[in-house]
């Protein structure tokens, strides 16, 4: 593989675009941050070992922090040979590519709770032992933050929401696989790209990966949704990977709502800040006042939320906005956020 260049294709240019906005997050410049790539030998995580090293070593990748990657490995013991094989071929093409690598082997009473919970079992150690050799490794590099990458892909997100659903799941079980988990510590790159396509750039670099054919059994329910509901799916609606995240997005609006909600009750106060969706300002007026139900309408939130604007560039103290049937919003800035209230002239 060529170190340096400027031969990126459009799958790699997407994932460099994620690295860039990444960063673009993360409130320091000028340190190191670690990438703990977990690679299982399938050929997602092995397209992503092979897009990841390419996009980190192109001259398009220009970066305020430095990015140091590795990669971890988990033998579960599980399928004789044909587990061994796996790690054989990841530490090939790490040596290929100049990846560290650090194998994690399960020891014969790693799983104790049987074959029947054995999936948790194995989702627990691994994380354990991810979070421990990041911790590690952050700590050797003296780097300033760490993100455990996986690739998980759309189609991912898909099986989890629908396992989800089907267990009854409450709204929090519709936000599926994101792309950043919430303590910021698990990163999925592919997390919005459809499986195909990762396919497609597998067969256009010809990428190595070991097929576990223990995916295609049905002792698992993720393997069923797989094997048997994911194609119906396809069938009905091509793209139903992307409308699934749609649904994920909505969900989680709304949860974002509730917590909106519950800080203004606990706060009894009514705030909005540069960031307030057209959505969320309509919910909070109609929390302060349900009368306004029937009075506020889209163009008088866009009018809200275009005044509110003027008064952070403008850094305006107060402002009065007059809406429909005697009713007037009151907006007091100070500096973080506005406070809103509610009026109506008597009439």
């Amino acid at each position: 593989m060529k170190k340096r260049g400027h031969n990126l294709n459009p799958f790699e240019y997407k994932l460099l675009s994620d690295l860039l906005h990444l960063e673009k997050n993360l409130d320091y410049s000028g340190k190191s941050i670690l990438l703990n790539l977990q690679v299982s030998g399938g050929m997602d995580s092995m397209c992503l070992l092979h897009a990841l090293t390419k996009v980190l070593h192109s001259k398009l990748f220009k970066t305020k922090n430095q990015f140091k990657l590795i990669a971890q490995h988990f033998n579960h013991k599980k399928r004789g040979d044909e587990s061994d094989q796996d790690a054989e071929l990841i530490q090939k093409i790490c040596l290929e590519t100049g990846v560290p690598l650090y194998l994690e082997i399960a020891e014969e009473k790693t799983f104790s709770d049987g074959e029947k919970n054995f999936q948790n079992s194995a989702r627990k150690w691994r994380k354990n032992k991810a979070l421990a050799l990041s911790e590690k490794i952050k700590s050797e590099l003296s780097c300033e933050h760490f993100y455990i990458v996986t690739a998980h892909h759309a189609r991912d997100h898909v099986e989890t929401v629908l396992l989800h659903v089907l267990r009854g799941s409450a709204l929090q079980g519709l936000k599926g696989i994101q792309k950043l988990s919430d303590d910021k510590l698990f990163y999925r790159p592919f997390a919005k790209i459809n499986f195909e396509e990762i396919e497609e750039y597998s067969k256009e670099f010809d990428i190595k990966y070991r097929v576990d054919m223990s995916n295609l059994s049905d002792d698992y329910d993720r393997n069923y949704i797989r094997n048997h509901i994911l194609g119906h799916l396809k069938k009905l609606r091509p793209n139903y990977q992307q409308a699934f995240h749609k649904l994920s997005e909505h969900a989680i609006e709304q949860l974002m709502l509730n917590e909106t909600f519950l800080n203004s009750s606990l706060q009894g106060n009514f705030v909005i800040d540069k960031g307030t969706r057209s959505s969320e300002l309509f919910h909070i007026l109609i929390q302060k006042e349900k009368k306004l139900l029937g009075v506020v309408t889209k163009n008088c939130i866009d009018n809200i939320l275009y005044e509110v604007e003027l008064m952070f560039k403008k850094k305006i103290i107060k402002k009065e906005i007059k809406i429909s049937s005697g009713w007037k919003i009151h907006l007091s800035n100070n500096n973080k956020n506005i406070e809103i209230d509610v009026f109506r002239e008597k009439l």
